[in-house]
Parts: structure tokens; sequence; C-alpha cells
């Protein structure tokens, strides 16, 4: 088991190198005597009056604290009393308020409350509301991805933040992982308290819908479709789409990056003003615009109410940033932030600034530590990394004890694989503990944390396994949209699905992924998932192998030699096997030791091939394995020995080549050929 989880977290801790799930009502012990009342009564349902049926729910605390049960129950309610039984039950109603918090729950009770022209009706619909915007609290922390599907089932999301007494600052799509997943993100400013903050509402549902409707793979990055109808209004105006294609593409070096921001900017989206002074700061050349405009941009921001606007101007004013130094006026913004979005947010904020604008490195670690002091998790991670890099490892274990003490997602997942590698410790001991840190993550969205889940429990429920690596593969881990791809090329879970298949490689492919980038020109050389088309599949191998990807190189090579899909090169070809023979690929000694054996491009020579068969099949290559039995059986380059060439057609037997077990049987049998 040990070694399992070694495999498990190290495929993760090597992740780091390289947010929608619905509140689960908390399980509870089986409460056997009224579980068996309740199970009795569905077997004839009809007979049984709702009161009685109500009333042996109730007194089940396993079912009045299981989320799934309790949605049986009310499809059963609804089945066969069509809601109103409980409805008409006098106190029906109160007894709902008693139950676990559940979207079912409120809804149920709002729906009963309005048939009775109960005034409760509107104190269950706000109820609801606050849960879909809010999600759980934890910690004053009110973070919502809550799936924008779900939430357009009750109304725009301006609409609901502005039922909570927000007042909307801006709106804007945020990219995550490389714009793999998207969220729709409301900055708003409290009534009662003038505090700000930010609700996220996960678009990947909408993006599901949209691929599962669409016949080809759908460019996400392009953002020029529209997810939803809550996003009529805002697509009309573009600004938040804009700037959310603008921060994708910028990444890519697109020069349509600079279109879309700049068409946002003129719409007066605050979030990108202050993207255009960021990239104003840092040198970038964006035309119409210099360094002289960024403040100005940030000012406009900041009129507009946008906190982390006054973050980036008491930076700028503190430091000289292309203007005086004025500390007073730098602290008077920074208090303005403090007030708008609190301590540790406008700290992590500022260390974060510091980084963009290239501050020296000790204000920066200054910065961050100043932030980490507040508790802002994600700047005392910073600490770790910048301390595990300086090799202070007493330090930098502080500050990942730190990040994971405040909850800080990243570091959950990094302490819990750090606590399964630890080799000093018995897994049972651990256990516990690893599990908390994962679940703690998953539960903030972290996709990490879902790839962990998927890998942990793999051996044990396949099923749940899968829908951990869909989640991770959604919010954007590039490893996970890769393995979910083989995993619908296999087929072991779903059934062979070849264009779902494409569409996660191509999600792979836009991250720059190597394997991902192999996978796909495979599929088009072969026509799987895709429609053939071997000058496309050149492409991605010629792409693949500039990058290093020695499979890509081997590929690319044998298209050149093979003079599929481009015209046949010898040289060109020669020259990317042996750039993938020195990444260590053994089919390409294979290759180049059969243009030996062949005499096709080099000087005939047995002697080099067998140098190089011998090469790829120490490495594990089983055609060379084949090809060396060969060389013994017909004594090509070699003394003719018969022993040895069956033994190496065993080998090669071994791994799969059917040829080598015909010939070995021959051998053995005194048959040749």
């Amino acid at each position: 088991m040990k070694k399992i989880l070694l495999i498990v977290t190290t495929a993760l801790f090597i992740l780091s190198s390289c947010k929608t799930v619905e509140p689960v009502d908390p399980q509870v012990e089986n409460d056997n005597i009224y579980t068996k009342v309740f199970n009795q009564l569905l077997i004839e349902p009809s007979s049984v009056p709702f009161d009685r049926l109500f009333e042996s729910y109730l007194n089940s605390s396993y079912f009045l604290n299981n989320g799934s049960a309790f949605n049986s129950f009310v499809q059963l309610e609804s089945d066969i009393y069509s809601g109103k039984a409980a409805c008409e039950s006098v106190d029906f109603i109160n007894r709902l308020k008693t139950l676990p918090l559940s979207i079912r729950v409120h809804q149920l009770a709002a729906d009963c409350a309005q048939m009775s022209n109960d005034s409760t009706a509107i104190e269950f619909h706000e109820s609801m509301i606050d849960y879909l915007v809010l999600g759980y609290f934890k910690n004053g922390d009110a973070k919502n991805y809550y799936s924008a599907v779900k939430v357009t089932d009750f109304g725009e999301p301006t609409d609901l933040i502005k039922a909570l007494g927000y007042e909307v600052v801006e709106y804007y799509i945020q990219p995550y992982a490389a714009g793999s997943m998207f969220s729709y993100a409301v900055v708003a400013n409290s009534e009662d308290t003038g505090k700000q903050r930010s609700f996220h509402f996960n678009v990947w549902d909408a993006l599901d819908i949209l691929y599962s409707s669409s016949e080809e793979p759908v460019d996400i990055y392009s953002l020029n479709f529209l997810p939803t109808a809550t996003f009529e209004e805002l697509h009309e105006t573009n600004s938040a789409f804009d700037l959310g294609t603008a921060r994708v593409l910028w990444a890519q070096n697109n020069d349509v990056a600079v279109e879309r921001l700049l068409r946002s900017v003129s719409a007066g989206n605050s979030m990108a003003q202050q993207m255009l002074a960021d990239k104003l700061i840092i040198g970038d050349k964006i035309n119409g615009y210099d360094i002289d405009d960024a403040i100005d941009q940030l000012i406009s921001a900041s009129e507009a109410g946008l906190a982390t606007a006054f973050v980036r101007l008491s930076v700028i004013f503190k430091h000289g940033i292309n203007t005086d130094k004025d500390l007073a006026v730098s602290k008077q913004l920074e208090q303005k932030s403090v007030e708008l979005i609190g301590e540790d947010r406008t700290f992590g904020e500022i260390a974060l600034v510091s980084t963009l604008y290239d501050l020296p490195e000790g204000q920066l670690v200054e910065a961050f530590k100043r932030a980490a002091s507040a508790g802002n998790g994600r700047s005392a991670y910073y600490l770790y990394n910048y301390f595990n890099d300086k090799e202070q490892d007493e330090v930098a274990l502080k500050y990942l004890e730190l990040a994971a003490e405040l909850e800080y997602a990243e570091a959950l997942v990094l302490k819990g694989s750090l606590l399964v590698m630890d080799e000093s410790k018995e897994w049972e001991d651990v256990q516990e503990e690893f599990l908390d840190l994962i679940e703690e993550a998953q539960s903030q969205h972290h996709p990490k944390a879902d790839y962990i889940l998927y890998k942990f429990l793999q051996a044990s429920d396949k099923n749940l396994s899968f829908k951990y690596l869909q989640q991770a593969a959604k919010k954007g881990l590039v490893a996970a949209q890769y393995e979910l791809a083989n995993a619908y090329d296999d087929g072991d879970i779903t059934g062979r699905d070849l264009a779902q298949s494409v569409r996660w490689l191509s999600m792979a492919v836009k991250q720059g992924s190597l394997p991902a980038i192999v996978g796909l020109g495979y599929n088009y050389e072969k026509g799987r998932g895709v429609e053939k088309d071997l000058t496309r599949a050149v492409q991605m191998y010629s792409l693949a192998a500039e990058q290093g990807s020695a499979q890509g190189m081997f590929n690319y090579g044998y298209m050149l030699l093979k003079g599929r899909g481009i015209e046949q090169n010898y040289p060109l070809a020669v020259e990317w096997f042996e750039r993938a023979a020195k990444n260590g690929h053994a089919s390409a000694n294979n290759e180049l030791a059969l243009l030996y054996k062949e005499g096709e491009y080099f000087e005939q020579s047995y002697e080099k091939a067998n140098q190089l068969f011998q090469l790829a099949a120490e490495d594990g290559e089983k055609y060379a394995m084949y090809n060396l039995g060969m060389s013994y059986e017909k004594g090509l380059g070699v003394a003719k020995d018969i022993e040895t060439a069956i033994a190496w057609y065993l080998k090669a037997q071994a791994r799969g080549h059917e040829e080598a077990a015909i010939r070995r049987f021959n051998l053995l049998t005194g048959k040749t050929n």
C-alpha cells in the first residue's frame, strides 16, 4: 500500500513542476431500526399515509442527515403525492427548516410555502439564493465556485448578488490553467459594510454542454461562443470576454491579445484597465500607450472602486515606479485596499504585484513575509518555495506548515504528498492526516487534489476514480487531460469514445503537453476519432520534435523516411532518428540499424546494424530483439549461433512479438524457412 501511495503522490509532486463540486451533506451513523421501518414503508408506498412516511423519515438520523437519501425521499414524495400532501402537512415547512442545508430542501420548502401562501416562501428563497451564491462559509471566507449553469436556473448571477445586498463593481472572465477552465467573476461591494469581494461561477458545465452539442472540437481560447443564456447581455458588451481572451492569448504571444485587451479597456472595464497598466509597467509595447499612461489607467480603475487598483498604486508610490516616491500617499492607498478587502488579501496582493513589477529580491521577500504574517496562505507558500530553492530546508518547511495551517490548497496537496513519501512513517499512521489534507484541498476545487484522489481510488473504485480524473481535467490540469484522453481511448470504464479522446488531447495540446501533441498526431495519422490527415500528423510530430519530445523526433523521422504526409527525405530522417536515439528512444536505434542492414541510406554494414540492434534491444525494443535474433540465426555480421538466436526470440516473444514466437518454435523443432 505504501508503494502504491508513493507512486500516486510522487506523480502529483512532479506535476507541481511541470470549482464546482456541490457540497455533500454529512453522513452520520445509520440508525438500523428506523432505516428498516422506512424501507418497509417503501414497499407499498401508495398505501402509506404521507404523515407516517414522513415521521419515520424524520426519526431516522441516517436519512435526516444523508443528502442522497433525502433526495430519494423527495423524489418519492413528488412521484406519489405530487407535493400536495407534504405542503398540506401543518408543520412540514417548519420541520424542513431543521434539515441540513441543501438546495433541494430549500426549493421544496419554498414551493410548499408559496403553494400555501405562506410568508416564509420569501425567507426560503432568500436562503437558497444565499446558498447558491455563497456556498458554505468557512473562517469568514465565503468563496463560491458554484456552477454558472445551475445558477442560471435561479436568475442572473448579478441579480443573485444584488439580492444579497452587494453593488456590482466589475465583471470579467477569469481563465485558469492556461485557459482550460474559466470562471465568470463579479467584483462587488457590500452595501452595508463597503467590503469588496469577488464572486466566482465556474462555467465548465456550460463548456460541457457546448462540447456535447458540437461536432467539431471547440476552441475555448477564442471565447467566441455563448456558454449559457446568463451571458447574453455580457456578450453584447464583450468587455469581460475580451479581457478573458486577452489573458489567455497573452501567454501565447498572440497578436490578437492586444486587440482584445484594448477593446475591453475602451468598454470601460476596470480589470482591463488594470491589466493594461501592468503590461505598460513591465515594459510591454502597446500601440497608442506608453508607461506614462499606466497610472492614469489605474486611477480610472480605482475610481470604479477596484481594490486591487489601489494596491498597485500603493506599490508604485512606495517604490517610485515612474513617479516620485510618496510614502504617505502609498500608505493611504494601502489602507483603502485594507478597508475594502482586508489585511491578508491586501498584503498578499502587494506581494504579488511586487513580483510582477520585478522589485529587488530583498523587498520581495519582505513583502511576502508581511503578507504571510497577516494570514495570507499563498504568500506563505511562496516563501516555502523561495527558501526551498535556497536550500534552507528548516525555514522552508516552517512556511509550508504555515501555508497548510492557513489552508492554502497547493500547500495542503504538497504536505500530503510529502507525508506519504516520508519512508520513516507507516501508512497506517499518516493515512487519516493525508486524506484530510487532500480532501480539504479538493473542497477548494484544487485540480491536483482531484488528481491525487483519482490515483488513490484507482484500485478500489474505478468509477469514482474516473469522476475525480474528469474533474481535474475540467479544471485545467494538463496531466489529467492527457490521462482522460487515454481513458476514453482505452474504454475500460466508459467504453471507447475516440471523439472524447481527441477532445481532451486537443485541450492538453493547447497547454503544450508533448505526449498529447504526439498522441493527437498519431490520431491524425491513423484517422482515429478524426479524419485521416497525414499532413496534420507531420505538423504535430514536427512540433513535438522541435520541443524536445523523443517520441515526436522518432515519429517525425519515420514520416520523413517513408514519405508519409511529407516529401521523403533520408538525410533529415536520419538526423531526427539520431536525435531521438540520443534522447533514449530505443526504436530510433532500431530504425537506424535497419538502414545499415538494408543499405538504404548508409553503406550496408551488418556489424554496425547489430551494434545498434543490441543498444535498442537492451533498452527493451522488441523489434530490435527480433532483428538481433535474425542476425544470429542467419549469421549476418556475427557468427551463426542458433542458441543465441533462440534466446533473443524468446525475449521478443515475451514482449508480444508474434513472428519471434514462430521463428523460435521452428528453430526448437528443427524447422527452417
